[in-house]
């Protein structure tokens, strides 16, 4: 673009600076992490049958990764030891959703070349669908000169379910309302072992599963991690292992690990965490739980602080942390 040269502010002159930017800029990276619930509580029904939740969402460093180019259309490949997860490449899949919303909304002409790169497992609880869209959200977002306070964007990130919102953000929040009223909280500090045992469960139907009495909604007091797992519940639980009872099996040998505490489903299942107090022992478990359960997924992480979230894959922070002081045996 020239210098002085001024772009009309109507949706065409929107739409072909955006489309100039895009095609002068090269790929932009973004870090997709992991989800935790750190209590989730249903409150009750909407008249309209949706369920009500009281929930406290922290992220930790497990990432997917997506990589957004400029390319003449929308296209996504995927790579990573989680590929063949992946049933879809095209509409069905929460990155190409994304974008299309995206484009759509912010009345875009570009497009992109999309890659994912799978970490964090399917139907989990770990929100790891909903990350990637977000994380493609932001990519392209840069890529398209769009702000991630535009209304284009945050619609498009409600358009991906209710975790939609949280997952465009990656910071620690209250959720509230049917999960879309978010409200700022600080970022527990610790660390955690995530357990996947293989098996997949669709929201819905865990929900579906519920069968009450309301919970009442947590207390919002700032408080250490354990202690506020220790005071509060899952209430999708039994739900959830009524439909898939290894769920059972993962809590009990989770809870059986020396140093692990505060055991408990996150999400809609059927991933499960424990709390550490350094890094190393999570580690130690993980590699412990390997060799007896070789079949399970299992990731030692830590939380997230406030601000470390977005765009800390970019500059090589996603990658493990390594705890620095030996432990006594």
């Amino acid at each position: 673009m020239e210098a002085g040269t001024r772009v009309r502010r109507t949706a065409a002159g929107r739409r072909g600076a955006r489309d100039l930017i895009a095609g002068r800029f090269g790929s932009e990276i973004e870090g997709a992490p992991a989800k935790i619930n750190l209590h989730l509580h249903v409150l009750g029904r909407t008249p309209s049958g949706l369920h009500r939740i009281d929930s406290a969402l922290a992220f930790v460093d497990i990432f997917d990764v997506v990589r957004a180019s400029p390319a003449p259309g929308l296209s996504l490949s995927v790579s990573g030891p989680m590929a063949r997860t992946v049933d879809s490449l095209g509409a069905a899949n929460y990155v190409m959703r994304a974008a299309s919303e995206l484009r759509e909304r912010a009345g875009v002409s570009a497009g992109a070349a999309l890659h994912l790169e799978k970490h964090i497992p399917p139907g989990a609880g770990l929100a790891g669908g909903t990350a990637d869209g977000a994380a493609a959200l932001r990519a392209l977002g840069r890529l398209w000169g769009i702000s991630r306070h535009d209304p284009a964007m945050r619609g498009a990130a409600s358009a991906l379910g209710a975790d939609g919102p949280a997952c465009l953000e990656s910071q620690a929040c209250w959720a509230g309302g049917t999960g879309a009223d978010l409200a700022s909280m600080a970022a527990p500090t610790g660390n955690v072992l995530v357990v996947w045992p293989g098996t997949e469960l669709a929201t819905s139907s865990v929900y579906a599963g519920w069968r009450g009495p309301g919970s009442r909604p947590a207390s919002r007091r700032r408080m250490p991690v354990r202690q506020h797992v220790a005071r509060t519940a899952n209430d999708l639980a039994t739900s959830a292992a009524r439909l898939a009872p290894v769920i059972r099996s993962v809590e009990m040998t989770l809870a059986s690990v020396p140093g692990a505490q505060g055991v408990r489903m996150t999400g809609s299942g059927t991933a499960v965490f424990a709390l550490f107090a350094r890094r190393c022992e999570a580690e130690a478990a993980a590699r412990q739980l390997r060799r007896a359960r070789p079949g399970w997924w299992l990731r030692a992480a830590s939380f997230l602080p406030r601000g470390r979230a977005l765009g800390s894959i970019r500059s090589g922070a996603g990658k493990s942390w390594s705890c620095r002081r030996r432990v006594r045996r």
